[in-house]
C-alpha cells in the first residue's frame, strides 16, 4: 500500500466514515485488518478498523471475509469502552450492516463449519440485550466471588452496578435528552477498563469461573438439547439452512431448504402486514387468504427439514415432547440467542419457585384510556380474570388505578413473596425509529421501554401482554428483538411473556384471558401449567372459532 493510501485508510479509521463506494478500496483491506487488532489504537478507533474492514471484505468477497466476521463478533464485548449508555450504544450498532448476524453465519456454513456458524449468529444478534445484561451476572456467582475471593468480587460487583446506572442514565428515566459531560464520560470509560481488568482475572485465578460472564453458544445448545432438538435457521435470498442439533446429540447437522428465502418470508409478512392495514385490523382483509397459504407452505417445505417439530420463521424455537397437530408447533417458544435460553433456563433453575406458593394475579386494564380508542373488550377480559382467580390472589388496576407507578413499581412490589402473573390490557405501540421509546399507555401517560430496564422482580412467573405491537421488534434491527416482550422477559425476570408481533383485535383479548387463567388456576395445575402451551391452545380455539389468519397469527410465547 502507498504512503497516500495508509494515509487515506488512518484517515477513515479515525473519523469512523464508511466511503459510499467501497470498490477501490480493496487494496486497504489488509491495513483496516492489521488496525483492528492493533492494542495501540484506541477502542473506537479499533472498531471503526474492524468495520471497515468487514464491510470492504463483504463488497470484494475477500478471503479474509469469515476472520473478519469473527474478529468484529469479539469486539462486542468492549460496547462499554465505545459508549455512555444504551443511547450511544444503540447509535454505534446502528452503523453494522442489519444482517449482520444472518450473513457472518451464512458465511460459515458455506465454510461448512456448523459450530462456528451458529457461535456467530448467537454473538452477533441480540446485541442490544447483550450488552444490558453484561451488568448484570448471575447473583449467586458475584455474591460467591465476594464471599470466597472480596478482592476481586467485591469491587467488580461495584463497578457492574455503576457501569449498569451509567447505562440507564438520567435520560432513561426521564426521557429528555441531556448533556453528558466528557468527566463523565472518562469515568465510565475508567470504571469499564477496570471492570474488565477484573473480570479477566476472575476468569484466569478462580477455579470454575473460566467463562465467567463469557457465554459459549455451543455448550449452552448442547446443554439445552439434553432437553429438547435446538433448530437454527439461517436464511439466504433464495434458501435457508436449517441448523439442527437433535435432543441428545452433541453434533450439529444442516439442510438448505430451497425456495424459502428471504424474499418469500418478506412477501409473507408483507401480505400478512397489508391485510391487517387492508381490514382497519378488524377483519380478514382481501389478501389474508393468499397469505395464509404462504404460512401453510411453511409447514410443508419444512416437513424435509431433519427436526423432531415443524418450524417458524423465528431465530430460536423450542419443541416439547407432547404429540399434536403439526401446524400447531409454529407456536413455540421464542428466544432471540441461545445464550439468553440459557440465562432463561438458569434464572428458572436458581429460582426453584415454589409451585405449592400460590400465584398472585396484577391485572391492569384501560378500557378507556385518556387520548385513545376504546377497548370495551378490556373490560370483560378483567372479568374473566375475576371468574377464574380467587379473590385474595387478585389485584385489579383499572381506569385510574391502572397507572404508570401500577407497572413501574406494582409489579417489583407484588412479586417479592409470591410468584407473580402480570396481566396488561390496555394500548402499546413499538417505537420503529427509537425502539427504546416503545410505549405502553396508562391512565396517566406512557410507559417507555427504556422505564423497564431499571430493576428485576424477584419471582416473575408470566407477563400476558394482551396489546399491539408487544414483541414487533423493528425493521431497521431485525436481530435486536427490541420491544417490551423482550424486555419483561429478559430484564424484568418473567420467566415466560406472551406477547404480539403486531396488531390484535380487541375481542381476542378476552379468548385468550379464558383459556390462559383457567389452565392456569384450575385445581389441578395451579402455578405448574405451561404458559406455552396454554398459550397454543387459545391460539386453536380461535382457529377453530374461524378467527382468520391475522387475529392468530401475532400471539407469540418468550422464556419458560
Amino acid at each position: 500500500m502507498s504512503e497516500a493510501a495508509e494515509k487515506h485508510a488512518l484517515v477513515l479509521i479515525q473519523s469512523g466514515t464508511v466511503p459510499g463506494d467501497l470498490k477501490s478500496l480493496s487494496s486497504y483491506i489488509a491495513h483496516f485488518q492489521q488496525c483492528a487488532a492493533d492494542p495501540s489504537l484506541s477502542p473506537d478507533h479499533q472498531f471503526n478498523a474492524s468495520l471497515l474492514w468487514l464491510l470492504t471484505a463483504r463488497e470484494h468477497n475477500d478471503p479474509t471475509l469469515l476472520l473478519a466476521y469473527q474478529h468484529i463478533a469479539s469486539t462486542f464485548d468492549q460496547l462499554a469502552l465505545l459508549g455512555f449508555d444504551l443511547w450511544a450504544r444503540q447509535r454505534i450498532l446502528d452503523r453494522l450492516p442489519t444482517d449482520l448476524a444472518i450473513s457472518a453465519a451464512r458465511c460459515a456454513i458455506q465454510h461448512n463449519r456448523l459450530e462456528l456458524a451458529v457461535s456467530l449468529l448467537d454473538k452477533c444478534r441480540g446485541l442490544s440485550w447483550r450488552q444490558m445484561l453484561r451488568t448484570l451476572p448471575s447473583t449467586d456467582e458475584i455474591d460467591h466471588l465476594a464471599e470466597s475471593y472480596p478482592e476481586l468480587g467485591v469491587p467488580l460487583r461495584g463497578y457492574l452496578r455503576a457501569l449498569h446506572i451509567g447505562s440507564m442514565s438520567n435520560r432513561a428515566k426521564s426521557n429528555r435528552s441531556q448533556e453528558i459531560t466528557q468527566q463523565e464520560i472518562d469515568a465510565h470509560l475508567e470504571i469499564a477498563r477496570e471492570a474488565a481488568s477484573l473480570i479477566a482475572q476472575v476468569r484466569n485465578s478462580v477455579p470454575g469461573y473460566e467463562d465467567f460472564m463469557n457465554s459459549d453458544p455451543i455448550k449452552h445448545a448442547r446443554t439445552l438439547a439434553q432437553a429438547a432438538p435446538v433448530v437454527v435457521l439461517v436464511p439466504d435470498t433464495a434458501s435457508t439452512y436449517i441448523v439442527v442439533l437433535r435432543k441428545g446429540d452433541v453434533d450439529f447437522e444442516y439442510k438448505c431448504v430451497e425456495g424459502l428465502g428471504t424474499e418469500v418470508l418478506q412477501d409473507m409478512v408483507k401480505k400478512i402486514k397489508d391485510a391487517i392495514s387492508a381490514s382497519g385490523r378488524l377483519a380478514r382483509g382481501p389478501d389474508a387468504e393468499e397469505a395464509g397459504g404462504l404460512y401453510n407452505n411453511v409447514n410443508d417445505v419444512s416437513s424435509e427439514a431433519p427436526t423432531e417439530r415443524k418450524f417458524a420463521p423465528k431465530p430460536f424455537k423450542r419443541s416439547d415432547e407432547t404429540t399434536q397437530d403439526e401446524l400447531n408447533h409454529l407456536l413455540s417458544t421464542l428466544w432471540s440467542t441461545i445464550g439468553i435460553a440459557m440465562k432463561d433456563l438458569l434464572s428458572l433453575q436458581a429460582k426453584s419457585l415454589n409451585h405449592t406458593i400460590p400465584l398472585r394475579v396484577l391485572a391492569i386494564s384501560q378500557p378507556n384510556t385518556p387520548g385513545q380508542n376504546p377497548l370495551p373488550a378490556a373490560k370483560t377480559e378483567v372479568e374473566i380474570i375475576q371468574k377464574y382467580v380467587p379473590s385474595n390472589q387478585l389485584l385489579v388496576a383499572q381506569h385510574e388505578k391502572g397507572n404508570k407507578a401500577s407497572i413501574l413499581s406494582g409489579s417489583w412490589i407484588y412479586s417479592q413473596d409470591r410468584p407473580l402473573v402480570l396481566h396488561c390490557a390496555c394500548h402499546a405501540r413499538q417505537d420503529l425509529l427509537d425502539p427504546l421509546s416503545s410505549s405502553i399507555y396508562l391512565y396517566d401517560g406512557e410507559v417507555k421501554l427504556s422505564q423497564l430496564l431499571g430493576q428485576r422482580n424477584k419471582m416473575g412467573f408470566l407477563a400476558v401482554m394482551s396489546a399491539c405491537e408487544t414483541a414487533m421488534g423493528d425493521t431497521f434491527r431485525p436481530d435486536e428483538a427490541l420491544h417490551i416482550g423482550a424486555a419483561l422477559n429478559y430484564l424484568q425476570g418473567f420467566q415466560s411473556v406472551i406477547a404480539t408481533v403486531w396488531a390484535m383485535h380487541d375481542k381476542d383479548g378476552p379468548a385468550l384471558a379464558e383459556v390462559v387463567y383457567k389452565g392456569l388456576f384450575s385445581s389441578r395445575t395451579e402455578g405448574r401449567a405451561d404458559p406455552a402451551a396454554l398459550l397454543r391452545l387459545a391460539v386453536n380455539g380461535m382457529r377453530r372459532d374461524g378467527a382468520p389468519l391475522v387475529r392468530w397469527v401475532p400471539f407469540v410465547h418468550y422464556g419458560f
